[in-house]
């Protein structure tokens, strides 16, 4: 029923780094709004356990987000974070890989619909000057082979 809420397309994709012994290291995947453009995948909410952090698993399972949206044939990967203090780690990650802000007019920029629904959820924090809802994105055409 959540993913009705906010419009996601059936095409859902996840990922799950496990280690040798079958536990779980990290998670991502994406998903489809249906009032987005085709050419389009967001990347849905990942985690990677606290005792593997800084080791390079972030980048992995990001880099396999990239490799299953481009092999789905998208022409974007697209997320959506906040500027709040505690990701400020994944922020700086992100802009290593090269997935960068998109501002209102980009291309790649999602619908006003979009991001509204993005945005709505976070809308009285904004307001109060708690956190910036950021949207990021990665033209996947412009990127070397993954």
């Amino acid at each position: 029923k959540y993913l009705d809420s906010i419009g996601a397309k059936p095409n859902l994709k996840y990922w799950i780094a496990e280690d040798k012994e079958g536990n779980v290291l990290g998670i991502c995947g994406f998903y489809e709004y249906q009032n987005d453009d085709s050419n389009s995948v967001w990347g849905g909410w990942g985690a990677i356990e606290e005792n593997m952090r800084r080791r390079g698993l972030f980048k992995k399972i990001g880099f396999q987000l990239v490799a299953g949206a481009k092999g789905a044939g998208k022409k974007w990967l697209k997320l959506y974070t906040t500027d709040h203090p505690d990701e400020e780690a994944a922020q700086k990650a992100y802009d290593r890989m090269g997935v960068l802000e998109l501002k209102p007019g980009e291309e790649g920029y999602p619908s006003p619909e979009i991001e509204k629904e993005i945005k709505a959820p976070y809308k009285a924090f904004e307001e109060a000057g708690i956190f910036r809802v950021i949207i990021r994105g990665i033209n996947l055409e412009k990127m070397n082979a993954v």
